[in-house]
């Protein structure tokens, strides 16, 4: 086939895509660039530097072969016995040895030139004087020398996708680099962190009790001085990563260390009593009224996923407090507090709790959606399960008020949840709380403990949502006059052994022909139809397999 060519390799994405990989020769140059400024550089630094180095090789070889002989252009006319440079064969240099007219009635007449390529025994056949192109041509367009060449920025610019890939492969197998945060070094020239500087940084979080940044560690610590403060603090961090004492953190947009041995638990672990159970699923059906109860109830997880937070904080926020967030002494974080929050901290961090006017450690965990350190204030107060609590910016933004609305202490009737041969149970007893609380979400639960078990046994086996509240409606429906049960009674009392959002809850009460809403929140349970399914929007809202009177026929809203 003749070839037809254009030059320069390196200002084309065919070259980069497929011809270009990381030699031991970029590799000595990217160890010698350290050596000369000591300092770590990011991949990009380093794969423009690369870059730079194979332009300027082509371009070196380009100017030294060329010296040579002519550079091969296909519409140019040569002679027998005349040398050329050919730019896509790595500047290899041929001696023309035949001429001969082109055969190609699609095409203007041309010429075929026969090369003897040095180093090879075979002749190649190339086109001259060629004024066209077609398909079968191989042909890399670029400009010629000095005309519009593109920059070595602009070529990463260009094609930054796989050169960023070779690079990045190159750098990370090589055992001679390091990499922390994006940052790459030679591994020679950091400074020894032994066992010593981590023990002084032990003691240095444990007097200030709080994450300190590798600026501060190296206070205290005499790491040898040629080393550059870069490299000083790069080697820090990698030993204290390496080191199972020290947990990296986010503090003001920066990295800090903080020891484990500080951490609550609920810190470090998702306590079991908030993992969720039931996700709530993409277009749920609910009743009109029920929608309703999900905004009343605020429940962390009944936000989608992709919820986005308010761009401007509001200053205060108020929430019901749950029997999961009371048991584990947590704090719910909705869409509305964490808004309040720190938006650069990352996804865990400390912050502070101001109760009573009195400091107390938090942390804050944004994807799992709760703060703990809120659970000897919840005893102390006697604060129920669907309390009504209150959250408040303060001048520091890593500062939350934390408090809730005082009554006078009275006697009121109360739900309250024990487990009776194994089997949880609700009865009337009288209880006195000096917190506002919603009358359908408070629960009193006395012993813990038997409920705990309950609870465990049921997440191990993945107890199914509709098993559940067969289990507990009847239980609910004993303590009403009229037989029936409240909507947002019903979320509390999941949630004393399954952790849910409100929105999964209510939706199995929307589909399922054995619940009927009767007005005012309230819902009759026929057990003779928990088989049966509405499977429409007009079945869910008309409910034509219901004997209630008093059935209440409400719009159903996706959510």
């Amino acid at each position: 086939m003749v070839q037809l060519w254009q030059r320069m390799r390196t200002q084309t994405e065919a070259y980069w895509e497929e011809g270009f990989h990381v030699t031991d020769e970029d590799t000595e140059a990217l160890y010698a660039s350290f050596l000369e400024k000591e300092s770590p550089r990011s991949l990009d630094e380093l794969a423009v530097q690369i870059v730079k180095r194979h332009c300027q090789a082509e371009r070196t070889k380009l100017e030294k072969e060329t010296a040579r002989g002519q550079l091969y252009r296909p519409e140019a006319e040569y002679q027998v016995g005349q040398e050329l440079v050919f730019s896509p064969l790595d500047y290899q240099v041929g001696r023309v040895v035949s001429i001969r007219p082109g055969k190609n009635p699609r095409y203007q007449p041309f010429q075929v030139i026969e090369v003897k390529l040095e180093g090879e025994e075979e002749t190649r056949e190339f086109a001259a004087q060629f004024a066209e192109s077609h398909s079968l041509t191989v042909i890399t367009v670029e400009a010629e020398a000095g005309e519009s060449e593109l920059e070595p920025e602009q070529i990463y610019q260009l094609y930054g996708g796989p050169i960023r890939r070779k690079v990045a492969y190159a750098l990370g197998t090589d055992p001679e680099l390091v990499h922390l945060d994006g940052q790459w070094f030679l591994r020679s020239l950091l400074p020894e962190v032994h066992v010593g500087y981590l023990n002084i940084a032990e003691a240095m979080i444990h007097v200030a009790d709080r994450p300190l940044k590798a600026s501060e560690l190296l206070v205290e610590m005499d790491l040898p001085n040629e080393a550059s403060k870069a490299a000083k603090s790069m080697a820090l961090e990698l030993a204290l990563a390496d080191d199972e004492r020290f947990d990296e953190l986010v503090v003001d947009g920066e990295r800090a260390w903080f020891l484990y041995s500080l951490e609550p638990e609920a810190a470090v672990t998702v306590p079991w009593r908030l993992e969720l159970a039931y996700p709530r699923q993409p277009e749920e059906l609910l009743l009109g009224e029920l929608l309703e109860f999900v905004r009343e109830i605020g429940d962390e997880w009944d936000e989608p996923q992709d919820h986005v937070l308010p761009d401007k904080p509001s200053q205060s926020a108020a929430f019901l407090l749950g029997f999961p967030h009371w048991r584990e002494g947590t704090l719910p974080l909705t869409g509305e507090i964490r808004a309040m929050l720190p938006q650069n901290a990352g996804d865990r961090f400390p912050f502070r709790l101001l109760v009573d006017d009195q400091p107390m450690g938090g942390w804050a965990l944004m994807k799992e959606r709760y703060a703990c350190g809120l659970g000897s204030w919840y005893r102390d107060q006697e604060i129920s399960v669907g309390s009504t609590l209150t959250v408040k910016r303060t001048d520091d933004p890593w500062t939350l008020e934390v408090g809730f609305e005082r009554r006078p202490r009275r006697g009121e009737w109360i739900k309250e949840a024990a487990v009776v041969d194994g089997l949880l149970t609700f009865e009337m007893q009288r209880r006195a709380y000096t917190t506002r609380y919603d009358r359908t979400l408070v629960v009193h639960v006395e012993d813990v403990e038997p409920l705990d078990e309950l609870a465990r046994g049921l997440n191990e086996r993945e107890a199914p949502l509709f098993e559940i509240m067969l289990d507990i409606v009847p239980e609910l429906i004993k303590l009403s006059s009229n037989s029936v049960f409240h909507a947002k009674t019903l979320y509390a009392a999941v949630n004393l052994i399954r952790r849910s959002g409100a929105v999964p809850i209510f939706a199995e009460l929307t589909r399922h022909a054995c619940f009927d809403p009767v007005g005012a929140g309230n819902w009759a349970f026929d057990p003779d139809l928990k088989d049966v399914i509405y499977g429409t929007e007009e079945e869910m809202r008309d409910r034509p397999q219901s004997q209630q009177a008093e059935l209440l026929r409400d719009i159903v809203v996706p959510v």
